[in-house]
């Protein structure tokens, strides 16, 4: 082998010039691993209170939220609540579901952010690693969550 990178005096590491290169990411899943319910039925008492969904859907949205709680969901149940939420946020603005997520992020979401991921993040942020958090939740709501968590 005549390439550079891989010879080395006897006694020292070999030299990896790719390594020097190399960026560290950890993933995390946003619903029930950064925070201990479904991020888009957080809001959902506080898109209530202004307006945005009736309480037969709240109601609706928390008999959700129990199940998915204590049983989980398929693949099925899931495909059925996106769809769900998809036809009860049609029409909605952008701007005022972004308003209402970023004033109530922190009596809503803040306190349901596991204190290990949280520390967890910070390990990794600390040492230079991209965190990605993952969700199949609306970025809308997923963004405060990302800026509370730094």
């Amino acid at each position: 082998m005549n390439d550079a990178s891989s010879h080395h005096r006897s006694g020292e590491a070999p030299v990896n010039p790719a390594a020097d290169c190399a960026r560290v990411a950890a993933f995390f899943d946003l619903d029930k691993t950064i925070i201990a319910t479904s991020s888009a039925f957080a809001f959902g008492k506080e898109f209530m209170h202004n307006g945005l969904i009736t309480p037969a859907e709240a109601l609706q949205m928390s008999i959700a939220k129990a199940s998915y709680m204590f049983a989980g969901h398929s693949s099925q149940q899931m495909d059925a609540t996106r769809d769900q939420l998809a036809a009860m946020i049609a029409g909605w603005s952008v701007a005022e579901v972004h308003s209402i997520a970023k004033a109530t992020m922190h009596n809503v979401v803040t306190p349901a952010i596991y204190a290990e991921a949280r520390e967890l993040i910070d390990f990794h942020q600390a040492a230079g690693h991209e965190v990605i958090i993952i969700s199949a939740s609306a970025a809308t709501l997923v963004r405060p969550i990302a800026e509370e968590l730094g």
